[in-house]
């Protein structure tokens, strides 16, 4: 990270009230950031999965330490992030599964490789967002 310049010798600058906003701040605008890329990179059928992603609050779980999730409660969403292996579909009793004209009991699933939308966004943002936002913020707070 390379260094912030500027004059901090403002007393009000560095007054723990200040410093406490602007890493809440930092941790709210970071997060929000995150989850618009996570977003961008999820594939999109019905745009729910896309449209699902979420943010925590920030919590400050213990002295000098702050925390917020990027989060998608959508059922299917831990299968798209990180694939699934072949695995067999069967019916439930009583009804059948229709493919293609045919009805079957079961079928064989190939698996799913896996969209990786996650990971691959918090890679984006640590190589393009994280240094920016917080160089941004702390330009605001300590002027």
């Amino acid at each position: 990270m390379s260094p912030i310049k500027g004059s901090f010798s403002d007393d009000k600058s560095l007054d723990p009230a200040n410093i406490e906003a602007m890493c809440h701040e930092t941790v709210r605008d970071s997060v929000e950031e995150l989850k618009d890329e996570v977003a961008k990179r999820t594939p999109v059928d019905t745009s729910l999965l896309k449209n699902s992603w979420e943010t925590t609050p920030t919590t400050k779980p213990y002295p000098n330490h702050y925390k917020a999730k990027v989060e998608n409660e959508t059922e299917y969403a831990r299968v798209v992030e990180y694939g699934s292996a072949p695995h067999e579909i069967a019916a439930r009793e009583g009804h059948a599964l229709a493919f293609g004209g045919k009805v079957v009991d079961r079928v064989m699933h190939p698996g799913y490789e896996g969209a990786h939308m996650a990971a691959r966004g918090a890679v984006h943002f640590e190589q393009s967002g994280a240094e920016r936002i917080a160089k941004r913020n702390l330009r605001k707070y300590l002027r």
